[in-house]
């Protein structure tokens, strides 16, 4: 198979497989005031972002499982297995009767739904580093793998564009009546879609792994395992703060509408795709530990007064802050799949990088948005999040220092 081809499978499968775990972000607003009944509009966002939380933290069981199941059965067979886990529930979700229908019992069945999400995810980006990192030319692996780190960008950004047209189209009554649906009913086309384009996923030298992967990454590759995860907990806090809980937050505590909260989002999103690629293009002649290191150490710095400037209202001033932080963020995503592939060998590879990369993704990607809300309810400073993000960058920023390119 083509590198093209390999290439894009992997970018198409998790373009849309991140575009359904997504989505239920960016309709956070709507589905507060739907599944949770509360006066006030700030607990109810609490509420919500608490459920998407709980998915992230059954994603480390979703990567013991489709990381062995990687390593055993290939990487194909694992991907073409979470295609329908992650995709049927999103499909469900916007199928499901409200608060106001059936009570808590829809309360409960939205959580069990996004749990099963949490699971999927936990083997989608890991396991489509793995195809693409062994799958590529050798000489221009990092920007191939630039594309896996680019692509569930990118899905989130159609989650954010479907969740502005919606806003735009259709009003608030429209929005909480029936229309906060569409976007998740979009999910049977792309599950239609994503069928016939994995099903050309085949895997090529694959060897069969007989003993435990999982039981052998621990054992021999823990330091590794660390590595990734400190790397990685600045990535995830730093994208769901930065740019999946941003437009709630220029919504519900800001006052910006949700039309222009959410356009605004969309581009952020968009230009940290465009960046993305580009550096992880230039990232060999550059170098991934500079990259590494000037993201963390730069966003650090440009936090306070990003968001600072918010406060201002002034759309020119925050169109170039959103345009350096994403440029800030690319530094970091476009090297990282990489890194991950470099770290882990091949027998235990899906396994590493799943485990690795779900739980930094859990403990402190899903985490962001609820614990975010939570610091400015409890302490009323609006700028609170930059603390946590700022002492998860020092932490991380000692394991970048030891790095070798």
């Amino acid at each position: 198979m083509s590198t093209k081809k390999i290439v894009s499978i992997g970018f198409l499968g998790n373009v849309f497989e991140w575009y359904d775990f997504s989505i239920y972000a960016f309709m956070a607003p709507v589905i507060s005031k739907i599944f949770f009944s509360s006066s006030d509009p700030k607990i109810g966002l609490l509420k919500t972002f608490f459920i998407f939380s709980l998915s992230f933290l059954i994603r480390p069981l979703g990567s013991i499982f489709f990381g062995s199941l990687g390593d055993r059965r290939g990487r194909a067979y694992s991907l073409k297995i979470s295609l329908f886990i992650m995709g049927i529930p999103t499909i469900l979700i916007g199928l499901l009767p409200t608060y106001s229908g059936l009570g808590t019992i829809s309360v409960v069945a939205l959580v069990v739904l996004r749990l099963i999400q949490g699971f999927a995810a936990g083997g989608e980006l890991p396991g489509s580093a793995c195809y693409i990192y062994e799958l590529s030319d050798v000489k221009k692996r990092n920007f191939f793998c630039s594309f896996v780190a680019a692509s569930s960008v990118l899905g989130v950004l159609c989650g954010s564009v479907v969740a502005t047209t919606s806003f735009f189209i259709f009003d608030d009554a429209q929005m909480t009546g029936w229309a906060w649906r569409l976007p998740f009913l979009i999910g049977s086309v792309i599950l239609v879609f994503l069928y016939y384009v994995r099903k050309l996923l085949i895997d090529e030298n694959f060897v069969r792994e007989e003993s435990s992967p999982v039981a052998n990454v621990i054992k021999y590759e823990y330091k590794s395992i660390l590595k990734i995860i400190a790397l990685y907990a600045f990535v995830q806090i730093s994208f769901y703060t930065l740019f999946v809980w941003f437009p709630s937050y220029l919504n519900v505590y800001l006052g910006f509408s949700r039309k222009v909260a959410f356009l605004l989002g969309s581009i952020e999103i968009g230009l940290l795709v465009i960046f993305t690629l580009i550096i992880g293009y230039f990232a060999k002649e550059i170098g991934r530990k500079k990259l590494i290191i000037l993201s963390i150490v730069s966003i650090i710095i440009i936090s306070y007064p990003a968001f600072s400037i918010l406060q201002y209202k002034c759309l020119p001033l925050i169109l170039a802050m959103l345009t350096i932080i994403a440029l800030c963020k690319a530094c970091i995503d476009s090297v990282m799949v990489e890194l991950m592939g470099d770290s882990f060998p091949k027998s235990v590879r899906c396994s590493g990088t799943g485990i690795s990369f779900t739980l930094a993704t859990a403990i402190f990607g899903g985490t962001a948005p609820i614990i975010n809300g939570y610091l400015i309810n409890t302490t009323g400073l609006l700028f609170a999040p930059i603390i946590v993000l700022a002492v998860v960058g020092l932490l991380a920023l000692p394991v970048a220092l030891s790095l070798k390119d």
